[in-house]
């Protein structure tokens, strides 16, 4: 719920309040590159978290990813590491890639409502992620943090209709294993 109301505030609060003239850019700019390099730390911590967590032999059925009808990953059979490695390389990738054009917005058209976005929503959306519950919470991987998990809508917007969460995934599985 926060995590939907937080974006509209702080425009809302950008539109009524201008930072060029209160002299805060630079401050902005400096609380954005703090807040990216502590996410950039974060991620660090969960590598290493990864890393260091105890090899239980479980694997994870990833379902293929489709995109516009097109498979653009093929179905795979992982370990919990290797499953957590490439959830976390997708992670660090988001953020690079994020904070490289909102920074890049910001300076070729002095836009500082992106990096103020930024400032907010990157260690939010970081600390949300099924990553940081298990690793920084140390939740136990059960009901939603069950591995695989879901691929987050890049709009925001509730999951992919037609798509199933991983305790229907595995329902489903037992049930073809019974078949068989």
């Amino acid at each position: 719920m926060l995590k939907t109301l937080v974006p509209g505030i702080l425009v809302i609060a950008l539109q009524n309040y201008d930072i060029e003239k209160a002299g805060l850019v630079n401050h902005c700019r400096l609380c954005f590159f703090f807040a990216q390099g502590l996410c950039l730390l974060l991620c660090l911590l969960l590598r290493w978290r990864i890393s260091s967590a105890k090899e239980t032999g479980e694997k994870v059925h990833v379902p293929a990813l489709e995109q516009f009808g097109h498979e653009v990953k093929p179905a795979a059979v992982m370990t919990v590491p290797e499953y957590d490695v490439s959830k976390w390389r997708e992670q660090v990738q988001q953020l690079v890639v994020g904070a490289t054009v909102c920074f890049g917005i910001h300076c070729k058209w002095g836009f500082v409502t992106p990096i103020v976005m930024q400032i907010v929503m990157t260690p939010m959306n970081m600390l949300d992620s099924p990553l940081a519950k298990v690793y920084l919470y140390r939740k136990t991987a059960k009901g939603e943090l069950l591995r695989p998990w879901a691929h987050p809508n890049p709009f925001g917007l509730p999951g992919v209709p037609g798509s199933k969460t991983a305790k229907e995934r595995k329902l489903e599985a037992k049930k073809n294993q019974k078949k068989k």
